[in-house]
């Protein structure tokens, strides 16, 4: 997550990607407990603290499935129905989202 002003924040998991398989990602980040959480198929996977004020620079675009600056490091594979929202979306709001795609096959 990032670039805020000059610094980011990074959340890694521990799911080995497996070709042709599909997957339900998602990343929340709580600006009042300042905590960014990974999930990674209706588990979370990784939580990262932001130790600061968030400051988002409107100038800076969104990017998804790529680096910001530098070498870009495009990410390799589909990604399909993505979704922001302008709130922290809770526990129970994550796992709706999954069964809504991925649970109920």
């Amino acid at each position: 997550m990032g670039p805020f002003g000059n610094d980011s924040v990074q959340v890694t998991g521990v799911t080995t990607i497996a070709y042709g398989q599909t997957y339900f990602v998602g990343l929340t980040f709580n600006v009042r407990s300042a905590k960014l959480e990974l999930w990674v198929n209706n588990s979370v996977e990784a939580v990262s603290s932001w130790g600061r004020n968030v400051e988002v620079d409107s100038a800076v675009p969104v990017m998804i499935g790529r680096r910001f600056g530098g070498t870009p490091n495009y990410f390799r594979g589909t990604i399909d129905e993505v979704a922001i929202w302008d709130q922290s979306v809770s526990s129970a709001q994550m796992t709706h989202l999954y069964d809504v795609t991925l649970g109920q096959r």
